[in-house]
């Protein structure tokens, strides 16, 4: 691999000008590009196996012939399609280090003139390479944001942005689709290929962007970033608009997305004012009231007051209507005048509403149980306060108050229904639930300006949460430790039972036999193969043991017959005895056990010298006995009327799509959901918390650590195919919040661009 890295790297390094790239970009593209051909060899490997897969598994000619035929397309030009897409990796750091975004500009204006022609196909790649871009810049959102910002300080000639950063998301994905292009296979095939390389290499950037990051801070490039701070105070914007900002704003589709600057969104709603407000759900335009200006200050005194006011009510229900915060400034700016409320300051009448978007988030989510949405919405008034007074809140993520209500979210997110918490008594003596409403009682009673009093209960719940995590993980590990035992020992007993029926099925045997086979022999061969496993010499000698038991039942006719038998019988009476010593504890236990099958099988022989044909006490096994050893009658195909409920959940497991089996493989550990478990007729909020190996489970613990549930892959497949699980958003609330606000408030401009008519 590394013979052909450096062939495919051995390309310009120098503008057609001759000027040499810097030596820290340089050694950044050569580390980034080893990465990315590691993971498109895995890439290319995998996809050649997922379409050998699904060509099996086709249900028509012509899905097999589209499969088999992507596979060998992939396979005569894979290292084409990894040539182009390093090269054009490669020609992007040049243009990073050298070039204005001049090519960027240029495609985005040829793709605005060939709208018109787009393929259907087109838009479907379309979707598939921006849900990528998408996912991956949120998932990377701080060290993407820090590696722009030091590649731009590197480029003096040069502005980087997400538009034009080598290895952005949006580079890395247009130029391997770019590079599909040489494909020529149907878009179904080159969707697959772009979800694999979505799964084996984009949700792997972090590692390169830390790896870039690290370098660049050991260098000495701006080991510290703020992320108020611009790319160059000096450059001009991107869009050639002046602004009199000091720090450059940042275009609507360029915000950061874990650090929402307040200018930029106070711009995206200017964008939407001449739409008016009745086209803004709850928007209220404060600023433009009639009456005189009330100030900052007074807002804030005024604010103030009314906490006290509303924290000394006792039992009030402050903050379970979504329009509460609304009402309570709108009250405010109408006390001197209801007629004619007073106005505030544009920048305040943007702060109050964005507050307000934020709450009506929160008691919309469904990640957070609802006892849990009411209890943060308390903080409706605090946190308006501290986004009045301070405009770095919305644009620093280590802003105290934003920490402290992802923090809140994360605690509470494991918090559900399965527990009885819909009984008011209970909800209130739960210890997680009255650690937060203590928290959030205490910074409400607080009167005093400033941020100290949400780093203190910070700290305080941060304590709370480690401690508690540090016991549920004792408990955790217990608990998947415990399940694992039980899927060994659950598969010990259904290997002991079908050697057993494959051996008993068509033999005709004594009762007494019959019944040690299945009672104790049985026993032994689990206790076998839990301590030993199915590939051991024990546990062939005990399945070998069973077979000569049931052979020894049998007529020995011929010479050859008989002297093996008198070769093994006193061995296998041996085996037996050993076997029983281990099941039954004891030997005095186990002796007249041993003593029966033995003048069983003598008896049984005698009766045979005697005669040929077979004694009328040999009989098969009974429906009841087979049952007992796994064996489930009449399970050939059956019309879906004739199918039991379990075959017919066995037929719907057949039937599960590709996709959903290998989206509960990718699942990582730690995922919360919440689950539909019909068998059980209940809800509940669990999380992911081991993958059992030996019976291809999956388990689920609640949030103290204890098993909730464990299912079958296939079954939670299928579960999550019928939309009976829905995983939960474990990200940071804040930062979720926001992102929703800014996409929602971008769409209703989009939405309604077009020109107004008075």
């Amino acid at each position: 691999m590394k013979k052909d890295f450096d062939k495919l790297t051995a390309v310009k390094t120098t503008s057609p000008q001759g000027k040499p790239q810097p030596a820290l970009i340089k050694q950044i593209k050569d580390n980034s590009l080893s990465i990315l051909l590691s993971h498109m060899e895995n890439l290319f490997s995998s996809c050649d196996d997922l379409f050998f897969d699904l060509s099996s598994r086709a249900v028509s000619n012509s899905e097999q012939n589209l499969y088999f035929e992507s596979m060998r397309e992939l396979r005569v030009k894979k290292n084409g399609v990894i040539d182009n897409f390093i090269r054009q990796i490669e020609q992007s750091f040049v243009d990073c280090a050298l070039y204005d975004d001049l090519s960027s500009k240029k495609t985005e204006a040829v793709k605005a003139d060939a709208l018109s022609l787009v393929h259907e196909d087109d838009i479907e790649q379309k979707v598939a390479i921006d849900g990528m871009i998408t996912k991956a810049r949120s998932n990377n959102q701080e060290p993407l944001y820090q590696l722009t910002t030091r590649l731009d300080f590197l480029t003096p000639g040069n502005t980087v942005t997400n538009k034009n950063n080598p290895i952005d998301p949006r580079q890395l994905c247009h130029s391997f689709a770019n590079a599909c292009d040489l494909l020529n296979i149907n878009i179904k095939a080159k969707i697959i290929i772009f979800k694999q390389f979505d799964r084996l290499a984009i949700s792997r950037l972090s590692n390169l962007y830390s790896n870039a990051n690290d370098l660049l801070i050991n260098a000495g490039v701006i080991p510290n970033i703020i992320h108020t701070v611009g790319n160059k105070s000096a450059s001009p914007q991107e869009d050639g608009s002046t602004n009199n900002r000091p720090q450059p704003p940042a275009k609507e589709s360029d915000i950061d997305q874990s650090n929402f600057d307040l200018a930029a969104l106070s711009q995206l709603l200017q964008n939407m004012h001449h739409l008016g407000p009745a086209l803004i759900p709850n928007y209220q335009a404060y600023s433009a009231n009639p009456g005189p200006m009330m100030s900052n200050e007074e807002l804030l005194t005024t604010l103030t007051l009314l906490q006290v006011q509303l924290t000394n009510e006792q039992n009030h229900q402050f903050a379970t209507n979504e329009e509460n915060i609304r009402a309570i400034v709108d009250s405010i700016l109408k006390e001197e005048n209801p007629q004619s409320p007073q106005s505030i300051k544009k920048h305040d009448d943007d702060t109050i509403n964005l507050v307000a978007m934020f709450f009506d988030f929160i008691l919309d989510d469904k990640n957070l149980p609802v006892p849990f949405q009411a209890l943060i919405s308390r903080l409706q008034i605090p946190i308006l306060k501290t986004a009045l007074r301070d405009q770095v809140f919305f644009s620093s993520s280590q802003h105290p108050a934003r920490k402290l209500v992802n923090a809140l979210s994360s605690a509470s997110i494991g918090w559900g229904s399965d527990e009885d918490r819909d009984d008011p008594k209970k909800i209130k003596t739960d210890k997680t639930y009255q650690q937060i409403a203590s928290i959030i009682h205490d910074i409400s009673e607080s009167t005093v300006d400033s941020d100290q009093i949400f780093v203190d209960k910070l700290d305080q719940l941060q304590d709370f949460v480690s401690r508690n995590e540090h016991r549920n993980s004792l408990i955790e590990k217990r608990t998947h430790q415990a399940a694992e035992g039980q899927a060994r020992t659950k598969l010990a007993k259904e290997a002991s039972k079908q050697a057993l029926f494959s051996l008993m099925e068509r033999a005709r045997l004594p009762e007494d036999i019959t019944d040690f086979l299945i009672n104790q022999w049985q026993q032994f061969l689990t206790i076998t193969h839990l301590k030993n496993g199915e590939e051991s010499a024990e546990w062939l000698d005990a399945v070998q043991v069973a077979h000569d038991i049931i052979w020894v039942c049998l007529p020995q006719q011929d010479d050859k017959s008989k002297a093996r038998f008198g070769k093994i019988e006193a061995e296998l009476y041996e085996r037996i005895r050993t076997g029983l010593v281990q099941v039954i504890h004891t030997e005095e236990e186990s002796t007249p056990l041993l003593d029966t099958i033995k003048n069983t099988i003598e008896d049984l022989q005698q009766q045979y010298s005697r005669s040929s044909n077979a004694s009328s006490d040999l009989k098969p096994l009974t429906a009841e006995q087979a049952k007992t050893l796994g064996h489930m009658p009449g399970s050939g195909n059956k019309s879906w009327k004739e199918m039991t409920a379990l075959e017919r959940q066995k037929a719907r497991y057949h039937s599960l799509t590709f996709e959903f089996i290998k989206k509960v493989e990718s699942l990582p550990l730690n995922t919360w959901l919440t689950y539909q478990d019909n068998a059980e007729g209940r809800t509940i909020r669990c999380k992911l918390a081991g993958k059992i190996e030996a019976t291809d489970s999956y388990m689920f613990v609640n949030r103290f650590g204890f098993n909730v549930l464990e299912k079958a892959r296939k079954e939670f497949a299928y579960d999550l195919q019928q939309k009976r699980v829905v995983l939960l958003e474990s990200g940071l609330l804040f930062d979720r919040a926001m992102s929703t606000i800014t996409s929602n408030l971008r769409q209703l401009t989009k939405d309604n661009d077009a020109p107004q008519t008075s």
